[in-house]
């Protein structure tokens, strides 16, 4: 089990992405094989925080309390498709954010600074807002993919407003993740 702070869109939005998702697929059909994200696992992530001892709750929860006190409710429009790490050899096809992402990256730089004295590495990767659509595996090659997201790649999905931060626990072959704690804004 690995826990994360993360915003997870409403289910109006949640809804949508899967529906664009689906229209995707049939055009795309070479891109089917991939593994899709399932509905209850559609989130921005702010901070990966790996395997935490289920004792270090408490002040996981504190931190994410104090990182978002005084952040006000905010919009994240859902904006373009891309791939890590990169288009033409894809492990991860995601959505990213245009408006609002400079809230994301600072709840998440916020985030990151307030775990690191609890013995938790910064994050040496920039931060980039993304919500994961789906995963490839290495035995698998989609040729056909880049071509794909390309022609998604200027795809816009609305917006959602951010009320709160959640730290949520990823568990081996479930659909959705557990959440551990919910921490408003404002």
């Amino acid at each position: 089990m690995a826990w994360f702070f993360a915003v997870r869109p409403d289910a109006p939005t949640r809804a949508a992405i899967l529906a664009a998702c689906a229209a995707w697929r049939r055009e795309h059909r070479a891109i089917e094989g991939l593994r899709w994200s399932s509905e209850g696992r559609l989130h921005y992530t702010l901070r990966y925080l790996g395997h935490v001892d289920p004792a270090r709750l408490d002040e996981l929860c504190a931190i994410g309390r104090a990182a978002t006190s005084g952040v006000a409710p905010f919009e994240v429009a859902i904006e373009h498709v891309g791939a890590f790490p990169s288009e033409a050899h894809a492990k991860v096809v995601w959505l990213g954010a245009g408006a609002g992402s400079a809230t994301l990256a600072a709840l998440a730089h916020d985030l990151d600074t307030r775990v690191g004295p609890l013995g938790f590495p910064p994050d040496e990767r920039a931060f980039t807002p993304h919500l994961t659509l789906a995963r490839i595996s290495d035995r698998v090659k989609f040729p056909a993919l880049a071509e794909a997201i390309a022609a998604r790649r200027a795809l816009t999905l609305g917006s959602f407003r951010v009320e709160a931060v959640e730290l949520m626990e990823s568990r081996a072959n479930v659909e959705a993740y557990e959440p551990l704690g919910t921490f408003p804004l404002g």
